[in-house]
């Protein structure tokens, strides 16, 4: 499949505004600096990532699925701290029905694509590239900078 065929198929699956809205969250992730790509499975849809490693940010999928994640690498694990601000962040987002909290890695959301905000959908992106940023990258940036 390559992206013309999933976002077919969830048109298909969901009509025009399954469609549209995932084509808004794209554009919306590619914006900030996000990438996507195809996933496989039967359901298809795309991996939302960020970064050179491909940090782990948000699936969509055809059957209108929306899953968040707030533990970007699978190898890189979050702090109690950093875990429980994620919480907070997502319980202040009131937009989003959430499967299960609190989120330990990802949670998926109740509703289908179409019928979330995509303000909400926005301001979780924002945040999850921000603390990709701070905690992954500026860390990695600041011992190279003592290097020299």
């Amino acid at each position: 499949m390559d992206t013309l065929d999933v976002l077919k198929k969830a048109e298909e699956e969901g009509g025009p505004v399954r469609r549209e809205a995932m084509t808004e969250l794209l554009k919306m992730a590619r914006d900030i600096g996000c990438r996507y790509t195809v996933s496989g499975g039967r359901t298809g849809g795309f991996n939302l990532r960020y970064g050179s490693i491909r940090y782990y940010i948000m699936d969509i999928y055809c059957d209108g699925g929306v899953i968040l994640h707030i533990k970007p690498h699978p190898d890189k694990d979050i702090t109690d701290d950093q875990r429980d601000e994620a919480n907070e962040f997502l319980e202040g987002l009131e937009e989003l029905e959430i499967s299960n909290m609190p989120v330990n890695h990802y949670t998926q959301l109740e509703d289908p694509i179409e019928e979330i905000p995509m303000d909400a959908l926005e301001e979780f992106l924002e945040y999850i590239v921000s603390f990709i940023r701070e905690h992954y990258y500026k860390p990695h940036l600041e011992r190279q900078q003592q290097s020299f």
